[in-house]
């Protein structure tokens, strides 16, 4: 038996290998349309400008999740408490198209999961839309004492100019030697790395090395002082209706059912593996958009675990489309929250952080 599933393994490699082989010449044909339109915007012969407002762009160079929203909800969490601040985020597979400025309430459908999430941490107006000189200035008209806007995910938008560029690359998924889509996750042309004014490599091992760092800041080709390294730092569950928290040492008691609709699903429950028993893992794609019937299925079989310690564990991003939900007060009561954040490494923190008020400060003033 253990022999037929090596058998069964070394034959899905092979195909996949024969798949991205076939995928390639594409590949080669959109790093060649995004190097001309990256030239063209370069050279100045498509038009960019700056905003009407200033601005802090958050960005990557692929598909996928390399940690923008936490990034900006760290920003803006500490930025706030200098500036006054409002975000600015294209609300991706939202269903309207209308730009609006929001604090939260609103539904994901409306607001996309991810601004309405940052809406909720940070307290502050959030936009949404997708021309993002046109957010910028809903942002100027509606709220006119604002003082910078953070835009999350906006590396590639080339109309506007950011006055501070912070590009995230995932340390699980180098993108040195990664090929453009649909064979690899590349968006953008590597060059463009040199235009970021700082780079940040997140998701990183919480026990990385200074060694291994500086060998990923050669091949950015940046100084030092410019690159930082975060790790993904997990906070006790807590449960949003009852406030209820479990912490990590506790949760061994429990039997789990984990629902997660994010870019890395896989982190999710191996995190959550390591500390409680999973019965059953509800893997989606990122930006899920859930509907009930679905989700009572999930529910039912949640309910068919005989224990009195049994746990319904998600992300912070797939509760705010579930809380949207009328749910049973049984369900409630189980269901709990694995809250995230950054935790930069090297005692880098404050670093970090004066290095964001400085450059500020010589572009605002």
């Amino acid at each position: 038996m253990f022999d037929i599933k090596l058998q069964i393994i070394y034959i899905m490699k092979r195909i996949f290998s024969v798949f991205k082989i076939v995928l390639l010449p594409f590949s080669a044909i959109y790093s060649a349309i995004a190097f001309i339109r990256n030239k063209l915007y370069d050279w100045k012969i498509l038009p960019s400008s700056h905003g009407i407002l200033p601005s802090i762009i958050i960005g990557n160079l692929t598909v996928g999740g390399t940690g923008k929203t936490p990034m900006t909800i760290f920003l803006a969490q500490f930025l706030s408490k200098k500036y006054k601040l409002a975000i600015l985020s294209r609300g991706y597979k939202r269903k309207s198209n209308q730009c609006i400025i929001s604090n939260g309430k609103q539904s994901t459908r409306n607001l996309g999961d991810e601004p309405k999430l940052i809406a909720q941490k940070t307290g502050l107006p959030v936009a949404i839309c997708s021309n993002r000189h046109k957010g910028l200035k809903l942002i100027k008209q509606t709220l006119p004492k604002t003082e910078i806007v953070i835009l999350d995910d906006a590396f590639q938008h080339r109309k506007l100019i950011g006055n501070l560029n912070i590009l995230l690359i995932d340390y699980n998924k180098p993108v040195f030697n990664d090929l453009f889509l649909p064979t690899g996750r590349l968006r953008d042309n590597l060059y463009r790395i040199k235009q970021a004014d700082i780079i940040i490599f997140t998701k990183c091992p919480h026990n990385l090395s200074i060694e291994k760092a500086k060998l990923l800041v050669k091949k950015t080709k940046k100084n030092q002082k410019n690159v930082f390294f975060t790790t993904t730092k997990y906070h006790n569950l807590i449960n949003p209706y009852t406030k209820k928290t479990i912490e990590f040492k506790e949760l061994y008691k429990y039997k789990t059912i984990t629902i997660s609709g994010i870019a890395n699903n896989k982190q999710f429950t191996q995190f959550l593996n390591k500390h409680t028993k999973i019965i059953k893992q509800y893997s989606f794609a990122d930006h899920k958009q859930y509907k009930l019937l679905e989700l009572k299925k999930i529910f039912y079989n949640f309910a068919k675990i005989y224990s009195e310690h049994k746990v319904l564990i998600t992300t912070e991003k797939d509760f705010v489309k579930i809380e949207e939900f009328d749910l049973e007060t049984d369900i409630k009561e189980k269901f709990f929250v694995l809250p995230v954040s950054i935790e930069f490494l090297f005692n880098d923190y404050e670093h970090f952080k004066q290095k964001i008020i400085n450059i500020w400060k010589k572009i605002y003033y």
